[in-house]
């Protein structure tokens, strides 16, 4: 109940809408931001999440994030895979059962914890389900039954609905049986979409194609993706700037020179607190020198620019590609 939507900004570079909502019984209080970037590779989609508690409640069964949504989940994947950045921790073949817990939950831990459900046929004439899909927990900090939870459990469930299909959650750790006041979730997520194989890819990423080649349909697409697309600025100043968007604050005039290091594919990346809403101009540096920034057609914009009304302050967002190497700019 009292749901708010607010759209921070439309795209195309970079679309952020934000909902915020309650339970109907009051107990929770929580907050979604769903953020798209550009992209010529595959579907990535952010979802920057926080759950309050305010009221103490009991459950049978709690998920803070389902992968293959109750009566919403047509992809028919009989493989589920979870690891880290570094790999794969296990993979399994399972038996969708309705509502049922399939395995122990297990407690991801190490770097950049992932979900990958996979190895479903490939069928040219069906018109929905064909795609490998995956979750990259990004960042994650929790207090759940009144204590600190280091990491996130990952379950292999059924969904429920007309079409028993397995599915994977997100879940409090075994043992917590209700949520007290002042719990709490924080948790960025990536949700990824993966063509079946390389031949049903038709975009210009070679790098994707290959690694569709190699790995189409495994788990494998999902471990890269956690591994390799973890991009980072490192300022003039030697401050490194993480997370999701990548944002630099532009409070003067000046140059502001930066290194794009990491990631994979195009890096939306936000230049904020500016007076004009075309206050800047992006330059890529090499040993040529400098030139500016023109993607596409020169004569139309390929930056996006939004107005915050809170700080009367305008920003520009660029998306830039992903190299093998770092590569310098200036603002």
């Amino acid at each position: 109940k009292r749901n708010g939507t607010r759209h921070v900004s439309h795209g195309p570079n970079l679309a952020h809408l934000v909902y915020e909502e309650i339970s109907a019984d009051s107990a929770v209080r929580s907050r979604m931001e769903v953020l798209l970037p550009r992209t010529d590779d595959h579907v990535r989609v952010y979802l920057r999440i926080r759950y309050e508690v305010l009221h103490r409640f009991a459950f049978a069964h709690l998920a803070l994030f389902q992968l293959g949504a109750e009566f919403y989940n047509e992809t028919d994947s009989p493989l589920l895979a979870w690891g880290h950045a570094a790999g794969l921790v296990a993979e399994s073949r399972l038996v969708a059962k309705p509502g049922a817990r399939l395995l122990p939950a297990y407690e991801a831990r190490g770097e950049q914890p992932w979900i990958s459900l996979h190895g479903q046929p490939s069928r040219d004439l069906d018109r929905v389900g064909q795609g490998g899909r995956g979750l990259v927990v990004r960042e994650w900090r929790a207090v759940l039954g009144g204590r600190p939870v280091a990491a996130p459990y990952f379950a292999a469930v059924g969904s429920r609905g007309a079409k028993t299909r397995l599915a994977a959650e997100i879940v409090p750790p075994p043992g917590v049986t209700a949520l007290e006041p002042g719990d709490r979730v924080d948790l960025l997520l990536e949700l990824v979409a993966l063509p079946l194989t390389a031949e049903r890819y038709y975009g210009p990423d070679e790098p994707f194609r290959a690694a569709l080649a190699a790995g189409a349909n495994t788990w494998k697409m999902v471990q890269r993706e956690a591994a390799a697309n973890r991009p980072a600025i490192r300022l003039g100043n030697g401050t490194t700037v993480h997370g999701f968007p990548l944002s630099i604050p532009v409070r003067a005039a000046g140059d502001v020179p930066f290194r794009l290091e990491g990631g994979l594919g195009w890096v939306p990346v936000r230049f904020s607190g500016l007076a004009e809403h075309d206050g800047l101009e992006l330059h890529r540096v090499s040993g040529a020198g400098r030139e500016r920034v023109t993607q596409g057609d020169p004569s139309r914009a390929y930056w996006q620019t939004d107005y915050t009304a809170a700080t009367a302050a305008w920003s520009m967002t660029y998306n830039l590609p992903a190299g093998a190497a770092p590569t310098d700019y200036i603002a």
